[in-house]
């Protein structure tokens, strides 16, 4: 076996067995970069409109996520999972009543 293929293979087992996990977002078409440099990959992308995309984006794991997405602000809406979206509605909540 040659070292170059054990390297791949070992590579992709390793990168299999990281934890996952993906979230459905819309986003302005002007932070996609941003969004997609912070995360692990895109798996689906469409157009959401003249200025908005709709990204099903990999991460790490939710907390990843939660960070990627937050850093966005009210450029970005989490469509799925709920959970997610649930955390970071509460989070803008706990931050917007700091404020008031």
């Amino acid at each position: 076996m040659d070292l170059e293929q054990a390297w791949r293979r070992r590579r992709t087992a390793f990168a299999a067995a990281l934890p996952s996990t993906s979230a459905t977002v819309r986003v302005r078409v002007t932070r996609r970069a941003e969004l997609v440099t912070a995360a692990l990959g895109v798996v689906d992308e469409q157009s959401d409109g003249p200025d908005l995309l709709r990204i099903e984006v990999a991460f790490g794991d939710p907390r990843h996520a939660e960070r990627v997405l937050w850093m966005l602000g009210d450029d970005v809406e989490v469509l799925a999972p709920a959970p997610l979206r649930a955390t970071v509605a509460a989070r803008a909540a706990a931050v917007a009543a700091l404020y008031a």
